[in-house]
């Protein structure tokens, strides 16, 4: 048989038997390309394929004589994937969305799998090496160093090799996208599908679709009761991002996901989850059931949970391993109630006076909420200090996050930009939106030049979002878990911003916010107790 080759991106001649294909040193190691046919060897073919159950390798088998090899029909250059989203709206056809044996088939042999521009820095090829290395393990990097590049590029490796087959990716709704646009990005073969909201029809749909993609990819929620299908068969590698959605041992999800069978565990993580000893216990049990025995864990000191943690844990900071990485300047800016602001913060201090203090929390909520906007007139002292922000932005063709951990002040700042700027000039992205109205406003964000102001929920724009197309973040308010606000910070400032970033913390003077900010400054978190604290400190300085 003689066919037109590439090889080593030299066209040839080849004479190709089925010896030359099964036994000949010479092309153990070759990839041969053709303008219409790959003949591949189907005994590595038949390796991967029994990984996938319900995929017949006689499916795959050419009409001619030979036995050993197939025709897996091909361009010379195939396109690039596109993730397919399964929900319980469109899974009547989901079996046309099962990807055929030629797509699984196709990574297995190309020169190179990774989009031809990805360029991995030394730190993050060692933290690929250190996952191939390993079935337990939980990668705690600094929030944008690039966890997610690193795990897909250790998957797909150890699926090349052989090592393993079906792999599944859980993380926040929010983020399911995501990863499916960061597989189409950087391994543009390899087929991912994003089943979510399955309803009645979850157990059909996994049990059909789980044999026929290279990456499932799915939300913590999706697991809360768990497909039939995950008892059944095994998974041979679990990627949990924001691992810490799964720290809380009596919660159903930490439950649903222990049922699960699998070879290895991945867990993915930006916050520091190693400083709580409960949290820290029972993500090492979930990667390492073995090995890992919770009763005898418990009763151990810190000390000792985060010693035995280190053997799993690998963490490098943005300071240790980024010499590139282009700097933050941050200000803050230290801010007068408006008289609007202050007489209604003064009416809620006059009523706490005659309650009891067991309703700190009621209190502190209205006081806090009255630092970012008035609840009558809707004026804020915030909100005019953003306009001016806004303009000097806008005049440098720069972006711009406004972070708000309450929701309230970022619909009456989208009044106020969209009079001033137009209607295209922002976005409100906030868990009100679906899965298509958090792609749109991304997009808009991301590829609109005249939309230059995302305004973010803080709860839902901290999580794995990469938003490096703005230079400036703006905390409207702060939450009180330092490390939430450092993951909103570090949408902005992380791998890929090409310009220094600057922060703008926001905080009113004489308030009580403004003793909040003192504690988070000092990386303390806020709790009930030092809630209640505030409130009769604020009503004794009445």
């Amino acid at each position: 048989m003689i066919v037109e080759c590439l090889v080593d991106d030299e066209k040839i001649n080849l004479i190709l038997s089925k010896k030359d294909l099964t036994t000949q040193k010479n092309f153990k190691n070759k990839i041969l390309y053709e303008d219409s046919l790959y003949l591949i060897d189907i005994k590595r073919l038949r390796f991967f394929l029994s990984t996938f159950k319900k995929i017949k390798p006689s499916e795959l088998l050419s009409s001619g004589d030979e036995s050993d090899f197939f025709v897996l029909k091909m361009p010379l250059l195939p396109p690039k994937k596109s993730f397919k989203a399964i929900t319980q709206f469109n899974s009547d056809s989901f079996i046309s969305y099962r990807n055929s044996a030629s797509d699984l088939a196709l990574p297995f042999f190309l020169k190179n799998i990774y989009e031809k521009n990805l360029k991995l820095k030394p730190f993050q090829k060692d933290g690929i090496d250190w996952l191939k290395n390993g079935n337990s393990k939980i990668l705690a990097d600094d929030m944008g160093l690039g966890k997610t590049i690193q795990a897909l590029s250790a998957s797909s490796e150890l699926m090349i090799s052989g090592e393993i087959g079906k792999i599944l990716v859980i993380c926040p709704s929010s983020l399911t996208t995501n990863w499916c646009q960061e597989i189409n990005k950087w391994l543009p073969f390899f087929s991912a599908t994003q089943i979510s909201n399955t309803g009645k029809k979850k157990n059909e749909i996994w049990k059909t679709l789980i044999h026929f993609s290279h990456f499932l990819v799915t939300n913590y929620e999706q697991l809360r009761i768990l497909p039939k299908a995950f008892i059944e068969d095994e998974i041979d590698l679990i990627i949990a991002d924001e691992a810490h959605k799964m720290r809380k041992g009596d919660s159903k999800i930490f439950n649903s996901i222990k049922k699960i069978k699998y070879k290895k565990f991945w867990a993915l993580s930006g916050t520091p989850i190693e400083k709580n000893q409960s949290d820290i216990a029972h993500i090492l049990k979930l990667i390492d059931p073995s090995k890992i025995n919770l009763p005898v864990l418990s009763k151990l000191d810190n000390l000792s949970i985060r010693a035995t943690a280190r053997k799993y844990l690998l963490r490098r900071m943005k300071t240790d391993v980024l010499n590139d990485l282009k700097g933050f300047e941050r200000t803050l800016h230290e801010i007068e109630l408006n008289p609007n602001q202050k007489k209604s913060y003064d009416e809620v201090l006059s009523r706490a006076k005659k309650i009891r203090i067991n309703d700190g929390l009621k209190i502190f909520s209205e006081l806090k909420a009255i630092c970012d906007v008035d609840p009558f007139t809707k004026e804020s002292s915030k909100s005019d200090l953003v306009m001016e922000l806004s303009e000097k932005i806008k005049f440098r063709e720069e972006k711009c996050v406004i972070f708000s951990f309450w929701l309230e002040p970022l619909y009456e700042l989208q009044k106020r930009i969209i009079k001033t700027y137009g209607s295209d000039s922002c976005v409100v992205f906030d868990g009100s939106l679906n899965k298509e109205e958090r792609n749109f406003a991304l997009n808009k964000f991301k590829s609109l030049d005249k939309c230059f102001i995302f305004l973010c929920s803080g709860k839902i724009g901290g999580e794995g979002i990469n938003l490096t197309e703005a230079n400036h973040a703006i905390f409207y308010n702060k939450w009180w878990n330092p490390s939430n606000n450092d993951q909103a910070r570090d949408r902005v400032n992380r791998i890929g911003q090409k310009k220094k970033s600057f922060i703008h913390d926001l905080v009113t003077t004489n308030t009580i916010e403004y003793r909040i900010n003192d504690i988070l400054s000092n990386k303390k978190e806020i709790t009930n107790e030092v809630i209640t604290k505030l409130i009769k400190l604020e009503i004794a300085k009445e």
